[in-house]
């Protein structure tokens, strides 16, 4: 739950930020992602990104379950328990 909070309040920055061009802060995005999931040991996960109700960021990353190799895409299914409670918690708080 920590990492779905830590990855939600990254979104909100990394789009509140205008100094770069949005081609520059996906790269970076992407990038931190990506060292991100592998530093907090994640199989996999998948996000999009919408700004001005256009999507300016879709991607998978990792497999599907540890031991595998089912990459995660785009269309990859996850079960989100309660941690929908807290996004919309903290999403109201900001």
């Amino acid at each position: 739950m920590r990492h779905v909070l830590l990855i939600g309040l990254l979104v909100l920055s990394f789009l509140a930020t205008e100094a770069q061009t949005i081609e520059n802060k996906v790269k970076e995005f992407d990038t931190y992602v990506e060292k991100s999931r592998t530093l907090y040991q994640v199989p996999g996960l998948a996000l999009t990104v919408v700004k001005d109700g256009k999507v300016i960021f879709k991607k998978g990353y990792g497999v599907q379950q540890s031991g595998t190799s089912n990459a995660v895409d785009t269309q990859t299914l996850f079960g989100c328990g309660s941690t929908t409670k807290a996004m919309t918690a903290t999403c109201m708080a900001m």
